[in-house]
C-alpha cells in the first residue's frame, strides 16, 4: 500500500460518510479521494457548514472524482402526530430537494428521538 490507497481498489466499491473525518468539507472530500474512495455519504451538517450551494458541493465532489450517493440523516421525521406532520413533511421535501441537487436520490432517515414522537407503530410505518 505504498500509495495510501486501500488494496485492490476496495475503497472504490464502498462509500465513506463525511461525518467520519475532521476538517472542512473540501478537506474531507480531498482525503476521501486521496484514499481511493469514489463514493461519499454526505452528512447534512457538513453540507450546511460548508456555506456552499448543493450544486457547488456536487461540482466540488465531481472534480475530485467523487459521487455523492447518500444524504444523511433526516432526523425526527416519523410519528410526530397530526399537529406537526405537515411541518415534518415540508422539511423532508426540502431535504429531498437538496439531495437531488447533490446528485443523489438516497437519503438516510434516522430513528426519531423527539420526546413528543408517538410510539404508534402504524403511524411510524405510515409516515
Amino acid at each position: 500500500m505504498s500509495n495510501n490507497k486501500l488494496e485492490d481498489g476496495m475503497a472504490s466499491r464502498w462509500s465513506l460518510s463525511t461525518v467520519c473525518l475532521g476538517g472542512s468539507l473540501q478537506e474531507k472530500f480531498a482525503a476521501m479521494a486521496d484514499a481511493g474512495f469514489s463514493r461519499v455519504d454526505l452528512f447534512f451538517e457538513d453540507f450546511t457548514a460548508s456555506s456552499r450551494s448543493a450544486r457547488d458541493v456536487r461540482r466540488m465532489a465531481e472534480d475530485l472524482g467523487l459521487d455523492i450517493v447518500a444524504l444523511l440523516p433526516l432526523r425526527d421525521f416519523e410519528a410526530m402526530g397530526s399537529s406537526r406532520r405537515v411541518l415534518c413533511q415540508q422539511r423532508a421535501d426540502r431535504f429531498l430537494d437538496v439531495a437531488l441537487e447533490l446528485g443523489t436520490d438516497l437519503i438516510v432517515v434516522c430513528a426519531n428521538t423527539d420526546p413528543d414522537a408517538s410510539d404508534d407503530l402504524d403511524e411510524m410505518v405510515s409516515d
